[in-house]
C-alpha cells in the first residue's frame, strides 16, 4: 500500500515538474527569438503580392503562451503614385492571435485580428486607378526596405485561413 502511495506522489511530482518547466519553455523561447529579423521577409512578400512598398517602423514581437500571438507596430502601406496620400494605410499596431493546438497538427487557425488606430484612405485617382486594386509584383522585382534589389524567398502554396474575429480598434477610413 505504502509503495503504491510513493509511484503516485512519484509520478503526481513528475507530472507537475514536466508541466513546469513547458509553461517555463513556452514564456522564455520568445524571449531569445529577434522576430525583427524576419522584417525583410514581410516587407518583400507584402510588396510581391500587393506591389506596394510595406514599411515597419516599430518592432514585431511574438509570444508563445499564453496564445501564440504576432504584434507588429507602426506600420505603413504604400499609397499609389500620384495619390493624395503617401500612405494608403496606417496602423499604430497589428495584432494576429493564432490558435495553440491546431499548430501541433501543422494548421494554422487565426484566432483574432485587431487593427489598432488604423488610418485607411480610399482614393479614386484622376486616371481611374483605385488605390485599393493591388497588382501582385513579378519575383525579380522584390527590393527590401532599403531600396536594393533582394532575392525573393520562395513561400509556400497560399492556404485557405479562417479568421474568427477581426476587429478595429480607434480607425479611421
Amino acid at each position: 500500500m505504502k509503495d503504491k502511495n510513493k509511484k503516485r506522489i512519484f509520478y503526481g511530482t513528475l507530472s507537475a515538474l514536466v508541466i513546469v518547466v513547458l509553461i517555463s519553455i513556452g514564456f522564455l523561447v520568445p524571449r531569445f527569438i529577434d522576430a525583427n529579423k524576419y522584417k525583410d521577409v514581410v516587407i518583400n512578400e507584402v510588396q510581391a503580392a500587393t506591389g506596394r512598398m510595406l514599411k515597419i517602423e516599430g518592432n514585431i514581437d511574438f509570444t508563445i503562451l499564453p496564445t501564440p500571438t504576432l504584434s507588429v507596430y507602426q506600420i505603413k502601406l504604400e499609397n499609389l503614385e500620384g495619390a493624395t496620400s503617401p500612405d494608403m494605410a496606417r496602423l499604430a499596431a497589428l495584432r494576429v492571435r493564432i490558435a495553440l493546438l491546431p499548430l501541433f497538427a501543422g494548421r494554422v487557425q487565426v484566432e483574432s485580428i485587431v487593427l489598432i488606430d488604423p488610418v485607411i484612405e480610399f482614393e479614386m485617382l484622376v486616371d481611374g486607378r483605385s488605390n485599393w486594386q493591388f497588382k501582385p509584383q513579378k519575383e525579380e522585382n522584390v527590393i527590401s526596405a532599403d531600396g536594393e534589389p533582394k532575392e525573393k524567398i520562395l513561400a509556400a502554396e497560399p492556404q485557405a485561413i479562417q479568421v474568427k474575429r477581426f476587429s478595429i480598434e480607434n480607425g479611421t477610413i
